[in-house]
């Protein structure tokens, strides 16, 4: 089989902290700010994978229902057209069962304000 090109972009932040951005870097993962998608998607059959609910779907959902905040992100999307890039749209049903996260309210406010999803 070939090989296929995809790394997952993750929060800009990860870049700040020394040893985790080495470790994650082995497994294809770049900074999703909109400088590196841009240079990215630009490239001849660039792509990556974008999980675009991002924080607020991780703090927002639960085992037991199923959450897709689209709404206020659209950047992705201007980005694509800006670039000439693909959009392939998918959903994981049942991706809150996969992982249990601990979704207390102190928690989603410190991640919000550090960039991060903090939780256990």
């Amino acid at each position: 089989t070939k090989f296929v090109d995809w790394p997952t972009a993750v929060a800009s932040v990860i870049r700040l902290l020394p040893i985790l951005k080495d470790v994650l870097g082995l497994f294809g993962i770049i900074e999703a700010s909109q400088a590196v998608l841009k240079k990215r998607l630009s490239r001849r059959k660039g792509s990556c994978i974008l999980y675009v609910g991002g924080m607020i779907e991780l703090f927002r959902s639960s085992p037991t229902q199923e959450a897709v905040f689209l709404k206020q992100r659209k950047g992705f999307i201007k980005l694509a057209l800006r670039t000439g890039a693909d959009v392939m749209p998918c959903y994981l049903f049942g991706n809150t069962t996969a992982l249990v996260a601990l979704t207390w309210a102190p928690l989603a406010a410190i991640s919000r304000r550090i960039g991060v999803s903090v939780t256990v």
